[in-house]
């Protein structure tokens, strides 16, 4: 083994930085006659690289390869969907701000450490709380729970729909639904529930008597979610993370909004 393989490679990167110039991406794309088939995939705005920044910064011997995943452009109505957590597969980090760039979480690749090596680094995260933000991106992406198709689409997606239709509106629900920075669901069995409770998790606080049109928003999102009767009628919860116990956040998952979107985004 020579002194250079110990050598850290990419000692300056950090997960979130940026490469802005096309990459070649290697994609799988068949199996004939028992060997499998690979194509590159374009990236044509660059890529970023979302392995762990321990595992980047670590030499060549220990960890020859890093992971990167492609860069697409995004209109500004898909910026602010990104920012609020409704399209998991999505990453916009504060490097990418001003450039109408976003990192695909999809299309991820992986590639030796040496193809990266001596490209221009731009810094993607350029703070701690930048860093902390993608790294639950990452987390969300890949830890997304396989909910069920009936629940996806007659009780999960009337709440979604609502969220996205009052979302622009200048209303008191425009606003509850502009407040809305999570929705988590619980049940104790997804084959046979016998109890459904969504967690509305807001940006708080919350005020300490509800406007009439937001009970009257619950009522109405809760008959929309009841009409299958496949599942029992769901309890709406709004709170905030400040309010919602430890219990509760963990006994719940996170809904996939990039399976609920009215367009099929």
């Amino acid at each position: 083994m020579n002194g250079e393989s110990k050598q850290p490679l990419l000692i300056d990167w950090r997960q979130g930085d940026i490469i802005l110039t096309p990459f070649h991406l290697p994609v799988v794309v068949a199996r004939e006659n028992g060997h499998t088939k690979a194509e590159f995939l374009l990236a044509e705005y660059g890529v970023a690289i979302v392995s762990q920044t321990c595992d980047i910064v670590k030499s060549i011997a220990n960890c020859p390869y890093v992971q990167v995943a492609p860069l697409v452009p995004v209109d500004p109505d898909e910026v602010e969907q990104i920012l609020r957590n409704k399209k998991p597969r999505l990453i916009i980090v504060p490097g990418l701000m001003e450039k109408g760039l976003a990192i695909d979480l999809d299309s991820c690749a992986t590639v030796k450490k040496e193809v990266i090596a001596g490209n221009e680094r731009l810094c993607g995260c350029t703070n701690d709380a930048s860093q902390l933000m993608l790294s639950r991106a990452l987390g969300r992406h890949r830890g997304r729970f396989a909910f069920p198709d009936e629940f996806n689409e007659s009780v999960a997606r009337p709440v979604a729909e609502w969220i996205s239709e009052k979302y622009k509106k200048q209303s008191a629900q425009g606003e509850l639904a502009k407040s809305i920075v999570e929705v988590r669901v619980s049940t104790d069995n997804w084959d046979a529930p016998s109890f459904l409770t969504f967690y509305i998790l807001c940006d708080g606080p919350l005020p300490k008597e509800w406007p009439k049109e937001w009970s009257d928003a619950i009522d109405r999102v809760t008959k929309k979610a009841s009409i299958s009767g496949a599942y029992p009628d769901p309890e709406f919860v709004v709170t905030t993370f400040a309010d919602i116990s430890a219990a509760e956040y963990r006994a719940s998952v996170q809904l996939d909004w990039d399976g609920l979107s009215p367009t099929n985004d």
